[in-house]
């Protein structure tokens, strides 16, 4: 599936014989008229995720937000072209302009970028994870604000190798807290902060089990 990016165009092509034979997609995307023309939305990206039951759902990211379907109508002129897409996430998403979407196969991950408007990330149901159930680790960072030092609750699973740090705004990690295998079970580790200057920060610890690592705000203040 392929997406031509402006307006008064087809935007939206798919071919399932390697590109040797192009159809109309678009559907209630484009505008219908005797000669085959018109992007209503600018489309300006596009993703298949491929799902368990053998299914696929398509994803196409437009200037008005974002929009899916799991089945194509294969048209050749305006009056075929009669796939239905509908928007996804109408109340978070909305009418952001999509300007990137990727998909993860294994799990169904799916994350979309917009202009202007922030990320947003989902996974797909239906899909049986690979990764082992994890143990939510509930963390907390005390005293915060904090001075010179403060102190770093968690939860631990045995075998899994666990990391933490703490990063600046800019996503760059400014200290490293640990990188280690814990056995199971709640500790506390006191993190030297005093070198860090004033400021806003994040502390992200990873169990060895979550898709994705915790993130939590830290402030130091002096």
């Amino acid at each position: 599936m392929i997406c031509y990016s402006n307006w008064n165009i087809n935007s939206l092509f798919y071919s399932n014989d390697s590109g040797k034979k192009w159809y109309l997609v678009g559907g209630n995307l484009e505008t219908s008229n005797s000669n085959n023309t018109g992007a209503q939305p600018s489309v300006r990206c596009v993703k298949i995720l491929r799902l368990p039951n053998g299914k696929r759902r398509y994803f196409t990211g437009t200037s008005v937000g974002l929009y899916s379907t799991d089945s194509l109508v294969l048209g050749t002129s305006a009056g075929t072209n009669k796939t239905v897409w509908e928007q996804e996430s109408p109340e978070k998403i909305g009418a952001n302009i999509v300007t990137d979407i990727r998909v993860r196969q294994s799990d169904g991950y799916v994350v979309i970028g917009t202009h202007g408007g922030g990320v947003f990330e989902t996974y797909y149901t239906g899909f049986t994870s690979p990764f082992p159930t994890p143990v939510h680790s509930v963390t907390n960072i005390y005293p915060n604000p904090a001075g010179s030092s403060c102190y770093f609750t968690f939860t631990a699973s045995e075998n899994y190798p666990a990391s933490a740090g703490i990063y600046d705004l800019s996503g760059r990690r400014v200290k490293k807290l640990f990188d280690q295998t814990f056995r199971s079970g709640t500790f506390t580790i006191q993190a030297d902060v005093s070198e860090l200057p004033t400021g806003l920060y994040f502390l992200v610890y990873d169990n060895g089990q979550e898709k994705k690592p915790e993130v939590q705000k830290l402030s130091i203040r002096r």
